[in-house]
């Protein structure tokens, strides 16, 4: 009798850890639609955590959502801007595609001239986005979508948009 009590408890103990672990996993994999310039859709995770952003000019745009990303361009180090902003960040050279991989990252962004997309891609879906085709509002709001932060991008454009009124106003 003591060993099926003990047979039954373990088997009890092993359907619970198993029935934990898929329910985490099940949240950590939603995903979104979301459309980029070439017109094709890719599925992006719903609230990334582990994003990298393999070209300098968006990494602020990420960290005014609350994004801190975990690895960036290395042409951000010698930001002095940035770089309160990304304490223990790794910091990627323009060919390093194994140091990607090794960041674990769960969405990549890079530049649409980036010659490495194919092979990023095989890491995490990978968003290239061109160079000043987006204004600094419009760009901001396309990170917003792709983050799920949409509502974050707009606070922070209408808090810029009054900020810049009442300095011009005192310019004047």
């Amino acid at each position: 009798m003591k060993r099926l009590i003990g047979i039954l408890l373990c088997s009890l103990f092993i359907l619970t850890a198993c029935s934990t672990s898929v329910d985490k996993t099940s949240d950590s994999t939603k995903t979104i639609d979301y459309k980029i310039e070439n017109g094709k859709t890719l599925k992006v995770p719903e609230k990334p955590k582990r994003v990298a952003v393999l070209t300098g000019f968006y990494v602020g745009d990420f960290i005014k959502l609350g994004i801190k990303p975990i690895a960036v361009s290395d042409i951000t180090k010698d930001s002095s801007i940035l770089k309160p902003y990304l304490k223990g960040v790794d910091y990627i050279g323009e060919n390093d595609v194994e140091k990607v991989a090794k960041a674990k990252p769960d969405l990549i962004v890079v530049d649409a001239m980036d010659k490495n997309i194919k092979k990023y891609q095989k890491i995490a879906p990978t968003v290239p986005y061109t160079y000043n085709k987006y204004n600094h509002k419009e760009i901001l709001k396309e990170i917003g979508k792709l983050t799920n932060n949409e509502d974050k991008a707009k606070k922070w454009i209408e808090e810029w948009e009054d900020k810049t009124r009442k300095d011009k106003k005192e310019i004047q």
